[in-house]
Order: structure tokens, then C-alpha cells, then sequence
């Protein structure tokens, strides 16, 4: 039988290395804690982006899909045939685009025209 260690004394060395030994496995199971919660953050983080990137893609594909030059019109209303929208073709005739009509205007011939707006 051994004898109780001295009070206020030094150790043994056997005791020495378990404290050591407890103080490590502490050590690491906090470090793989930490290590575990930083991943599951960084994982919610990817999907949080990955998330907000894939409702982007789908609402300019859903955009992309819902607008098309080829369904404006003009407007025809009020007197004269009131606000036109004016569209522009390439010379191949296919169409460039479409200007809306913000104000009301009525197309002109060019001798109507004032002779410093066809030079």
C-alpha cells in the first residue's frame, strides 16, 4: 500500500501525467466543438448564398420569359389615334426594339416637318 501523497507537495509523477493527460482530452474535445460548430455555420452559410443565387437564375429566367417585344402594340385612344409607340427595325426587318409613348403624338409627314429636323 502507498502511502497518501504529502500535503502542499509536489505531485507524483504518474498523478502528474493523468492531470496532463485530462487536460489534453479537453483540450481536444473542445477544439473538435468548436471545429464542428464553425463547419455546421459555414455550411448554412454556402446554402444561404447558394440559396439567394438560385432565386436570382429563376427570377430573371421567369422576367426573361414573361417579356417579349414581339406582344407591344400601339396604342390607339383618343382622338387621332392618340399616343403611338415607335418601333425600330434593323434592316433585315426584324425588330431592334420599341419606344412606349410617354406623351400623346401622331406621326408626321415630312413636309409638315419644320425643314431644320430633316438635315
Amino acid at each position: 500500500m502507498n502511502p497518501p501523497p504529502p500535503r502542499g507537495g509536489r505531485r507524483r509523477p504518474d498523478e502528474l501525467e493523468g492531470v496532463i493527460r485530462r487536460a489534453q482530452k479537453r483540450r481536444l474535445r473542445v477544439q473538435k466543438k468548436r471545429l464542428r460548430h464553425s463547419a455546421i455555420i459555414a455550411s448554412l452559410l454556402v446554402l444561404i448564398v447558394g440559396g439567394v443565387v438560385a432565386a436570382g437564375f429563376g427570377g430573371a429566367a421567369a422576367f426573361e420569359a414573361s417579356c417579349s417585344l414581339s406582344e407591344l402594340r400601339p396604342v390607339s385612344t383618343g382622338p387621332q389615334g392618340g399616343p403611338a409607340n415607335t418601333f425600330v427595325y434593323a434592316a433585315n426587318g426584324s425588330l431592334l426594339g420599341a419606344i412606349p409613348a410617354d406623351k400623346n403624338r401622331q406621326p408626321v409627314a415630312l413636309s409638315q416637318m419644320s425643314p431644320w429636323m430633316a438635315k
